[in-house]
């Protein structure tokens, strides 16, 4: 696809654009889900309310640690995050289907495995 204001060609796989592209999605997300916490909803809805937060969480530190590279002590975190309270979080079973190698210690996701 071509840049209107620069004439060149933008690649879809280029780790730059991708960031970008998350990072709309991000604000998109948040939008969202600013709106329907300012507006009444049924007590019911918590779970969903609940899932869509986590789900932000994840794909934030996802594109911090993207951005981030090799550098990033994200994924060192989250492994020693996963033995010491893997069976009571949620975000981390939400990362491990999201991007299962970032619980590997020193490993950052690719640009094709941190989207879903």
């Amino acid at each position: 696809m071509m840049n209107e204001n620069t004439g060149n060609v933008q690649n879809p796989h280029n780790p730059s654009m991708v960031a970008d592209m998350a990072a709309a999605e991000l604000r998109q997300l948040c939008t969202v889900l600013c709106d329907r916490l300012n507006t009444p909803q049924p007590k019911d809805n918590d779970k969903e309310l609940r899932q869509n937060i986590t789900d932000i969480a994840v794909k934030m530190l996802l594109l911090t640690a993207h951005c981030e590279g090799e550098v990033s002590p994200i994924p060192a975190l989250l492994a020693q995050a996963d033995g010491d309270c893997a069976s009571r979080s949620n975000l981390l079973a939400a990362l491990r289907l999201a991007a299962p190698n970032l619980l590997e210690a020193g490993r950052v996701p690719s640009q094709n495995s941190e989207r879903r």
